[in-house]
């Protein structure tokens, strides 16, 4: 334990701050320090440092309607179109409708949640969402959702 009065400052008066292997005379305030023998101590080795996490080369990919998979959507009507995706990439977004070529109907460079608004058209039946993420030319992540569009008669 350190003698009072040897240091004013109020920060220093925590037991933390005066070192166990000071020796005081407490007659003259002289300190004088003992530097521990580490001749016999073995050097320590370095812990080794922590492996960061890499970040996802190929990138996960959602995608969803708002009216939720296979919902009937009236044609003329607005649905929104979203996808998700787990890394920054470049994606497409087609639509599909059977016996045809994919329809290229957005693109571009994303990361994370996008979402875009579409007016159900023609034909009527089951319409094939599909978004596919692409590195270099070659399709790394893909998804698909559906819909129904119908006349919807009021």
């Amino acid at each position: 334990m350190r003698p009072p009065g040897l240091c004013p400052d109020p920060f220093c008066h925590r037991d933390d701050f005066w070192p166990p292997d000071a020796d005081v005379n407490l007659v003259t305030g002289d300190t004088t320090w003992t530097m521990p023998d580490v001749s016999d101590h073995a050097t320590p080795s370095p812990s080794p440092m922590p492996t960061p996490s890499p970040t996802p080369s190929v990138p996960e990919v959602e995608s969803s309607v708002d009216r939720g998979e296979g919902a009937t959507c009236c044609k003329g009507n607005d649905i929104q179109v979203c996808t998700d995706v787990t890394c920054p990439t470049y994606v497409y977004l087609y639509k599909v409708l059977e016996g045809q070529p994919p329809v290229l109907f957005a693109s571009g460079t994303t990361a994370g949640s996008e979402c875009h608004w579409f007016s159900v058209g023609e034909p009527e039946g089951v319409h094939t969402l599909r978004v596919e993420a692409v590195e270099g030319g070659d399709v790394v992540g893909s998804d698909e959702t559906w819909f129904i569009a119908s006349s919807c008669a009021y």
